[in-house]
């Protein structure tokens, strides 16, 4: 059976996640309801989107949580936006720090690079 899940992670820059979900290939619309056939309706800040090969769509949306926190939930039951973004939105969560890494870096004048690892993780580097 389907249900809405939230994501642990806390979000506080909209701009960057929404950066972030288009790099993984998503659509992004705001201010719109995030609906789920089998979980209902949910208003979300943001509705990331993903459409598969078969031209299924899936979504998952930025919503508040009852403390005023941004969180993502997503009905993570044959969504096919869980290709992209993952399961609990770990590839989004991932990328989204990432981004907020190299921001904050480059706003204080730093420089960062950045190597893969082979068991997939991003090691950030920044310099002075």
């Amino acid at each position: 059976m389907s249900h809405w899940t939230k994501t642990k992670a806390k979000i506080k820059d909209l701009g960057t996640l929404e950066r972030t979900a288009k790099e993984l290939g998503c659509t992004v619309q705001k201010g719109v309801s995030l609906n789920s056939q089998w979980a209902g309706a949910v208003d979300a800040e943001m509705v990331l989107s993903y459409t598969d090969k078969s031209g299924t769509v899936g979504v998952a949306g930025v919503v508040k949580d009852k403390n005023g926190e941004y969180v993502m939930q997503m009905d993570e039951y044959y969504n096919p936006i869980v290709e992209v973004i993952g399961v609990g939105a770990e590839n989004l969560m991932h990328g989204y720090t990432a981004n907020v890494v190299r921001g904050q870096a480059s706003q204080i004048g730093f420089v960062s690079g950045e190597v893969k690892l082979e068991n997939g993780d991003l090691e950030i580097h920044i310099t002075i």
